[in-house]
């Protein structure tokens, strides 16, 4: 379990504290808890909840939908990248969750996801603490990436096989024609044709487009 806390609160470690206490309490065992760390706010929020509880890791997570099962040109491609012997890290992995139930039961137009016909979603992520190795992680997941999806311009083009990607692992590569050379925009990869829509919604609500970044919704020119 990982807990975090407003640390600017005068009693922000005595709550901690007894929160973990209070946790604890009754099940037999004594908590075994680590050093509270104070971390900058944006550091706080952005942590990788699945990485061994250790907020201070550096990640890059790239992901797709899956509509079908591994052809085998993409299975030669995670094979090729998995047993690379020029590349050592034991917190690199393809990481594949079942999907579908009743995520796929609502519509494609519905929300701001369109992808409800989907069986598996996939992430493609390296941990690592050293800020002078960021290149040679990033460089891995990025070759991983354009290696599966060398078929169709280095990233999974909405098909019959693949369906995109999450909006919520936000990667900036996808605007890039360095690393996207498919011609489908950053847009259409996470929400497909939901995007005009979104456009609408952002010029009523947010007009002067001050809630932005890299990959921000743009508002819909005003006619």
């Amino acid at each position: 379990m990982v807990t975090q806390i407003d640390a600017t609160d005068p009693g922000a470690e005595r709550a901690l504290a007894e929160f973990i206490a209070f946790v604890g309490e009754g099940v037999g065992v004594d908590a075994q808890a680590a050093k509270p760390q104070r971390l900058p706010w944006l550091h706080g929020t952005k942590w990788p909840g699945f990485a061994g509880g250790d907020p201070t890791l550096r990640f890059e997570d790239k992901s797709a939908y899956m509509r079908k099962g591994f052809p085998k040109s993409q299975l030669d491609a995670i094979h090729r990248q998995l047993t690379r012997t020029d590349y050592a890290n034991s917190a690199a992995l393809l990481l594949i969750a079942g999907y579908g139930g009743r995520i796929n039961s609502v519509p494609s137009e519905a929300t701001a996801v369109p992808q409800r016909d989907s069986v598996l979603k996939l992430q493609f992520l390296a941990f690592w603490n050293d800020p002078a190795e960021d290149d040679k992680h990033v460089g891995w997941v990025r070759e991983f990436y354009q290696d599966v999806y060398s078929g169709s311009g280095g990233v999974p083009v909405p098909g019959r096989v693949t369906d995109g990607c999450f909006v919520n692992y936000a990667d900036k590569d996808l605007s890039d024609p360095r690393h996207n050379k498919s011609g489908v925009p950053w847009h259409s990869l996470y929400y497909k044709g939901n995007y005009p829509r979104l456009q609408r919604v952002k010029a009523t609500w947010d007009p002067r487009n001050v809630f932005r970044h890299a990959q921000s919704i743009e508002p819909a020119a005003r006619p």
